[in-house]
Formats: C-alpha cells, sequence, structure tokens
C-alpha cells in the first residue's frame, strides 16, 4: 500500500492547497474582487515546487478554487490574500458543502485545468522506482480515476467527513492490480 500512499500524498497536495473547487470545472475569469485571492493562490501555488503543473494549469485552478470557496467564504474564515500569500493554511477554513466538494472534484478530474490522470501516471511512475511500466502505471492510474469509491474518498476528504473508510474505498485495489498485470511486489515495494 505504500505506492498508493505516496500516490494519494501527490493528489493531497492538491486536496490541501487548494480546498475547493469550481463552477462546474468552467474556468471563466476571476472577478474584481476575486483578483487578489486568484493572485495569491496562484502565488502559493507557484512557490510549492511539487506541483507539477505550469502556470496557465496554475491559474485555471486558482480561479476554480476561488470561484467555490468564494470571497465571501474567505471573509468569513477571516483569511485575506495577504495572509494566503503568507502562508496562511486553506485547511484551517470550514468543510466544503456537498455541491462544493462536487466541484472541486469535477475541476480535478474533467481535465478543464490539467489531466488528472497523467498526474496521477507520473506520480506512480516517480513513486515506483521502476517497478512499474509508464504503461501499468498509467493502467492504474485510469482504473482509479474512474472508479466512484476512490472519487467518494476525495470527497469525504473535502467534507471533513470521517465516516468513509480509507481501506473499504480502496478496496478494490487486488482488482486494479490485476487489471493492469501489475505483481503485488511491483506495487508494494
Amino acid at each position: 500500500m505504500n505506492r498508493m500512499k505516496s500516490a494519494s500524498v501527490v493528489v493531497g497536495v492538491l486536496l490541501l492547497a487548494s480546498c475547493g473547487g469550481s463552477d462546474g470545472g468552467k474556468s471563466g475569469g476571476a472577478n474584481a474582487a476575486e483578483d487578489p485571492y486568484v493572485d495569491a493562490l496562484m502565488a502559493t501555488f507557484e512557490q510549492d515546487e511539487t506541483l507539477p503543473l505550469d502556470e496557465s494549469q496554475v491559474r485555471c485552478l486558482a480561479e476554480g478554487v476561488v470561484k467555490v470557496i468564494g470571497v465571501d467564504g474567505f471573509e468569513a474564515a477571516g483569511m485575506s490574500p495577504a495572509d494566503i500569500e503568507g502562508g496562511a493554511s486553506l485547511d484551517s477554513m470550514e468543510t466544503l458543502t456537498d455541491e462544493q466538494a462536487n466541484d472541486f472534484l469535477n475541476l480535478l478530474f474533467d481535465g478543464d485545468c490539467f489531466d488528472f490522470e497523467k498526474l496521477l501516471t507520473d506520480a506512480f511512475m516517480e513513486q515506483g522506482g521502476g517497478a512499474m511500466t509508464e504503461e501499468q502505471a498509467g493502467c492504474m492510474a485510469e482504473q482509479f480515476t474512474k472508479d466512484d469509491a476512490f472519487k467518494e474518498l476525495f470527497a469525504a476528504g473535502l467534507k471533513g467527513d470521517d465516516s468513509v473508510d480509507p481501506t473499504a474505498a480502496m478496496g478494490n485495489i487486488f482488482d486494479v492490480l490485476s487489471a493492469c498485470d501489475i505483481p503485488l511486489e511491483a506495487f508494494m515495494s
């Protein structure tokens, strides 16, 4: 399970860094009140050298986050753009509603900002240390991005719902390994 945990860490970087979503994945640019928050999030994302996104992808993600949280949401949490740029953690904000969590999942999985499946593939390859081929890593990423239990686990985390058992949500890992022709030893190394 170490490999799955490692991939989850990469995905977790996106979740914890952004802690929000979009307007159904459609990034139409920020309005004047949102611009300072978008800029602050972009500055934060750009400082994170582990985030494998280019500037346009970072902007799309930042705009999506601000659309879901909203200026009112940031203000209600007592977070100014300066606080965000200063390193204030967005995970201290109130948990997301079902609608916001779904919007965030759309932002991640729909591919309007970046190819989430490729992001996972690259994470599996990097963490695999050569134990998996790119085809196997890509297959595993595809299986997870299409899996409702995997998405449910992400949504639960966004909503602060600890009733979803991560072990149960990832219970089909052996089916995924089999479908992708990945030996258990390669996954566990």
